[in-house]
């Protein structure tokens, strides 16, 4: 499995354990993953984005509510806030250079949500970038 796709079943998994109240988000990743192989860099990766996400919510939440000027958070469409928390969280927390994660991120809105709606999340990770995130 590429990063590409550890990052994108990362993405379904955060937009599962986060909108699915019945589902431990502190779960085991291996069996959340069920059918996915997923394993060794890959498992590690998908476990420490999905921890760095759960464990920073507020902080990230608040990172998007201040720059998401003119809508609030409960007016962002749930896959494109799914996508920015996944987003600011590997800026913030991994060593992945933070262009790379928003081209990713843009490319799962992109696959994912509306039609405009990766320009929306572009907006807020290069306004996150520029805010002074490691690049």
């Amino acid at each position: 499995m590429s990063r590409k796709q550890s990052r994108e079943l990362a993405f379904r998994l955060l937009y599962q354990l986060i909108y699915n109240k019945s589902c431990p988000i502190t779960g085991d990743v291996l069996e959340l993953a069920e059918g996915e192989s997923l394993q060794g860099p890959e498992a590690e990766f998908v476990a420490k984005l999905l921890s760095f996400a759960e464990n920073n919510l507020e902080e990230i939440d608040s990172h998007i509510e201040s720059l998401s000027k003119g809508f609030k958070m409960d007016r962002i469409f749930s896959v494109d806030l799914t996508a920015l928390r996944l987003g600011i969280a590997e800026i913030k927390y991994m060593e992945t250079p933070a262009s790379v994660v928003a081209d990713a991120c843009v490319e799962i809105v992109k696959r994912y949500s509306g039609e405009k709606s990766y320009s929306f999340v572009n907006g807020i990770l290069a306004a996150f970038i520029k805010e002074g995130a490691p690049e």
